[in-house]
């Protein structure tokens, strides 16, 4: 395996208020996605410019998410204690074999406010920005002693997203095509976590409206859960969207951990249920993490939570993987 330097993205923008469009058209120039659409494989041209984006582009998203090819086999399940790794990856790799070679862990770096204009400290997100860059955080260690590459994805975190705003579904979507970035290194596998401050606010409640919408509406659609997320989530939880449905199309087994990624794959599994079996929960950090997941029917891999800073669950988790696969 070899190790890749942090490579520290940045979001959004010179100037509140929310992101636009337009800005993400002129300032962020994706490795991978130089437009909004899933992958070239998927979407060829569907679009020139960003600006093209539709005027319902939740309802496009769906579209296209459901035009992604369905796995090879049908993935064995986690939760009947004999689940084949090894199996697992290579089926979510569409290979014979598990390829683990190169391995990515991607930090989605963010804050949350809960009203305009509220003084939010985002001191410790921004020192782990800078020590990340330095290689002086513990995940920093933990992927020189497994061979893993690191990035961090900045989404602002200076300009805390404000809970409950009126969240436009293009401003939405413009943090969706944004963490498509996650998966601009390739790679064989992408493990996907955050670090947002004050995401307490948004973490349980997000979950709450999945849990009332799905037992309330047994017919709700895709759109409905797009929208939990448009009211009730942050950048880090719509660019941990566009990074699954990313991977997804680019044949990348995903390992998650922390709200943001259990969130977005809550909404995820309602928008393409038949798209989701890519992704393992890597660990958990809390029992309100925990509960999520067994909500979820997701199993972590590390069997004790793992609070010891983002991204170092990720890493334990796949030196398990690498054990299993060897």
């Amino acid at each position: 395996m070899r190790i890749l330097e942090v490579t520290t993205i940045l979001y959004m923008f010179a100037r509140p208020p929310s992101p636009t469009i337009a800005y993400f058209k002129s300032k962020i120039k994706p490795l991978a996605y130089e437009k909004y659409r899933l992958d070239t494989m998927i979407a060829p041209n569907r679009y020139s410019r960003v600006d093209q984006m539709p005027e319902r582009p939740f309802d496009d998203l769906i579209a296209l998410a459901s035009q992604i090819p369905t796995l090879p086999q049908q993935q064995p399940d986690i939760n009947d204690g004999s689940l084949r790794l090894d199996r697992w990856f290579s089926n979510a790799q569409h290979r014979d074999k598990p390829n683990l070679e190169e391995i990515h862990i991607c930090i989605l770096a963010s804050s949350y406010s809960a009203e305009s204009g509220a003084e939010v400290d985002t001191s410790q997100v921004e020192e782990f920005i800078v020590a990340a860059s330095r290689g002086q955080t513990r995940v920093n260690q933990l992927c020189k002693s497994h061979g893993l590459g690191l990035r961090v994805l900045e989404l602002a975190p200076t300009l805390p997203h404000v809970v409950g705003q009126n969240w436009t579904e293009a401003d939405c979507m413009a943090a969706v095509a944004f963490g498509m970035e996650a998966t601009a290194a390739g790679g064989d596998a992408l493990c996907l976590g955050s670090f947002s401050a004050n995401d307490q606010l948004s973490s349980k409640t997000f979950g709450e409206e999945v849990k009332r919408l799905r037992s309330s509406d047994a017919d709700a659609a895709p759109t409905d859960y797009l929208n939990i997320l448009r009211t009730f989530g942050g950048r880090d939880t719509a660019a941990a969207l566009g990074a699954l449905l990313a991977a997804r199309s680019r044949q990348l087994p995903v390992l998650i951990e922390g709200w943001a990624a259990l969130n977005a794959y809550s909404v995820f599994r309602e928008i393409a249920p038949d798209h989701v079996d890519h992704v393992l929960l890597a660990s958990v950090q809390n029992v309100g993490q925990l509960d999520w997941a067994n909500e979820l029917s997701l199993k972590p891999l590390v069997g004790v939570n793992v609070d010891a800073g983002p991204g170092c669950g990720l890493a334990l988790a796949v030196s398990l993987v690498i054990a299993s696969c060897a």
